[in-house]
């Protein structure tokens, strides 16, 4: 995966409400660490989705894609 600018790959997707939620991480480095952020768009929409609140970090872009995919469906919802 790239070092430098942002990485987005595709975690899963969940149903809530019978509509199909695709989850993405959104990976930047900050000069520091990468920094994922979470998105979740409805399924077939062309748009960014919703970022949530908070951030995933690691040491590489692999670590923070990582333990965003440690995430249960429950931790998602």
């Amino acid at each position: 995966m790239a070092e430098f600018g942002v990485v987005q790959q595709h975690l899963t997707t969940l149903v809530a409400d019978g509509k199909r939620y695709n989850v993405t991480i959104r990976t930047a480095y900050d000069g520091i660490e990468h920094i994922g952020r979470l998105f979740f768009a409805e399924a077939g929409e062309n748009g960014p989705g919703v970022a949530d609140h908070s951030a995933i970090s690691g040491r590489t872009v692999d670590e923070a894609v990582s333990l965003a995919q440690r995430l249960t469906q429950d931790d998602l919802m």
